[in-house]
């Protein structure tokens, strides 16, 4: 499965919220286990089961790491693939988790904070 890691200057809180609206107006809902690490979820298991492809189901983890030199890091991870749904649902999942991606990037650039990103398990992300 698929993760993403932003490094980001800033308050970690900051980031974190960042991240949090960034799920919320993608329909996730948020449940955290402790203060800086949680998961995301969107659609209903069951349902998934039930429906397939018309009823998609998604779970996110989310994880924000303060460093040292006032940088975070928010790291998303894709814990699950769709498969429930067949084919079309993964490819669904593999699609929201990309937009995901490309739209916390977008506001982490715009806001002039993104220091890099990429997927960890490529080696170091870009600069």
């Amino acid at each position: 499965m698929s993760a993403y890691e932003f490094t980001v200057t800033g308050d970690p809180a900051v980031a974190k919220q960042t991240a949090v609206q960034a799920l919320e107006s993608q329909e996730f809902v948020l449940e955290w286990a402790e203060d800086w690490s949680g998961r995301a979820i969107r659609g209903n298991k069951v349902k998934a089961a039930l429906l397939g492809a018309l009823s998609p189901y998604m779970e996110i983890g989310v994880k924000v790491m303060a460093l040292d030199g006032g940088v975070s890091v928010i790291r998303l991870d894709q814990l699950t693939t769709g498969m429930m749904s067949g084919v079309i649902g993964m490819k669904k999942t593999d699609k929201a988790f990309t937009a995901l991606i490309d739209q916390l990037g977008r506001t982490f650039d715009q806001a002039g904070v993104l220091v890099r990103h990429g997927n960890p398990a490529a080696g170091r992300p870009p600069a």
